[in-house]
């Protein structure tokens, strides 16, 4: 399903670091994801929780991860996360 649907992603910023992973991903992944960059991450995380994009990829997201408006699907990380599922 996801391959063949188009997925909005939202990332602080034009030619960040986020731009990269996000289109890494959606390279070795094989996916469809639309980047739409914001000015920094609490627009994103506002857009996240507006249902205006799908995902985001800012670790501000945390505090609504607590909150559990949001879940993580994955982290990009060379370590595994202490919020990664036991």
């Amino acid at each position: 399903m996801l391959k063949t649907r188009q997925i909005r992603v939202g990332s602080f910023g034009k030619n960040t670091h986020s731009d990269f992973v996000i289109e890494a991903f959606k390279k070795e992944a094989g996916i469809k994801l639309i980047n739409v960059p914001y000015k920094s991450c609490s627009e994103t995380v506002t857009a996240l929780l507006g249902g205006h994009i799908e995902v985001d990829f800012c670790s501000s997201s945390m505090g609504q991860l607590a909150a559990g408006a949001v879940r993580i699907l994955a982290i990009a990380d060379y370590e595994r996360s202490k919020f990664s599922r036991r």
